[in-house]
């Protein structure tokens, strides 16, 4: 009995730990992820593309622009820092902007402005395009993996009442005389 309800506590524990490990898996199988050169930071590939071409790297941000073309779909990217999962963070600080190549068709209706993306890609050098009047070199990656993230969900968080009430109906109900 003893030993039967040892097994049972074994099994369940190594269930627990897989589902766990499953759980923190990202997005991208574990041999795409071990192509990806982490030594190079994005402000190195914005600042001289052409020295990482043929590097592959990954990167995430939000999408500014989508352009479909004859050969292909062209992203615009605004880069943020990745978290969680490979997860863009959700903050404005940014190191710039990169294009993202994907020779299949993405629907500008789902990749639309403000997803986000996580991007694993060969560095194909760079595009010069403008923003406003300025000239701007976008450091070019064509896709190998594209992860358009979920939307966010809205956060509500509750705010206590002000001082005459919270001493009273905090987080216990009803003070004992009531």
């Amino acid at each position: 009995m003893v030993q039967g309800s040892r097994s049972v506590y074994l099994a369940l524990h190594a269930t627990a730990c897989l589902l766990i490990a499953a759980g923190c898996a990202g997005p991208f199988s574990k041999t795409l992820v071990k192509e990806v050169n982490r030594d190079i930071s994005f402000s190195e590939l914005r600042s001289n593309p052409q020295a990482y071409v043929g590097q592959t790297v990954m990167l995430g941000g939000e999408i500014i622009l989508v352009q479909v073309q004859q050969s292909g779909t062209l992203l615009e990217v605004l880069e943020k820092k990745l978290g969680h999962r490979n997860r863009p963070e959700e903050t404005d600080v940014t190191g710039g902007r990169f294009f993202v190549f994907d020779s299949g068709f993405l629907d500008p209706a789902v990749y639309r402005n403000g997803r986000e993306v996580t991007v694993i890609g060969k560095v194909t050098g760079q595009k010069s395009a403008r923003i406003g009047d300025l000239e701007y070199a976008y450091p070019l990656v064509t896709a190998t993996a594209i992860h358009l993230w979920e939307k966010r969900e809205q956060r509500y968080y509750y705010r206590a009442p002000p001082y005459p009430y919270w001493p009273y109906w905090g987080y216990y109900g009803p003070p004992w005389w009531w």
